[in-house]
């Protein structure tokens, strides 16, 4: 609250989230908040349900809790995937990308198993509407101990037995409004010659 900032996040190619502490006014003190026998370590590691890196290339944003409104309770909000590579223009056989909601409370999250799942249930259209998607709204518990640690939802149609992702991605920066989570995703159509892809407007209450 005093306009000086002691937290720095970011994310990297590997899927890792860090976090850094810079709140001493002697910056020789200024370190990764998180550290695994003496070494720099990640509050989270973003990897989908086999174990594949996430790689995150978009900025992270940052909130304060929706229960625990404490200086250390803060909310890291970030998508993965990247547009890079030639390679990252595939629309079959990509790793599924998500979305993620994590609570820093101060330790690290070990994996995916401590977040709540929520999924894109069903997407239809609707008149005069145009396309929408419908997004599962499973019941988090922020209780202490803490049961959940965050949510995640993958960035893929899980309705009517869709299994392909069609390499959707989320790499742009998102947004913290009127109690949303703003962001759009990216959906490429593997020609070298077409001029984009297509995507979603999604908007989720965090």
């Amino acid at each position: 609250g005093d306009n000086i900032i002691d937290y720095l996040y970011a994310g990297d190619l590997f899927g890792n989230i860090w976090k850094f502490d810079v709140s001493s006014a002697n910056t020789t003190n200024w370190k990764s908040t998180f550290l695994s026998g003496g070494f720099p370590a990640p509050l989270y590691i973003a990897k989908d349900d086999t174990g594949n890196s996430q790689p995150i290339t978009s900025r992270v944003q940052v909130s304060t809790h929706p229960k625990f409104k404490t200086s250390t309770d803060t909310m890291v909000y970030f998508g993965t995937g990247k547009y890079l590579e030639a390679s990252d223009t595939s629309t079959s056989g990509e790793t599924t990308q998500s979305f993620y909601g994590i609570w820093d409370n101060g330790s690290v999250i070990p994996n995916r198993t401590k977040l709540l799942a929520q999924t894109i249930i069903e997407e239809r259209s609707v008149t005069s509407l145009g396309s929408l998607r419908l997004v599962s709204d499973n019941p988090i518990n922020w209780s202490i101990p803490a049961t959940h640690r965050g949510w995640y939802l993958d960035l893929i149609n899980t309705g009517n037995g869709v299994t392909s992702n069609k390499g959707e991605r989320q790499v742009s920066n998102s947004i913290i409004r009127n109690s949303r989570i703003i962001f759009t995703t990216l959906i490429p159509t593997g020609d070298a010659c077409d001029a984009g892809g297509t995507g979603w407007l999604m908007e989720l209450d965090p």
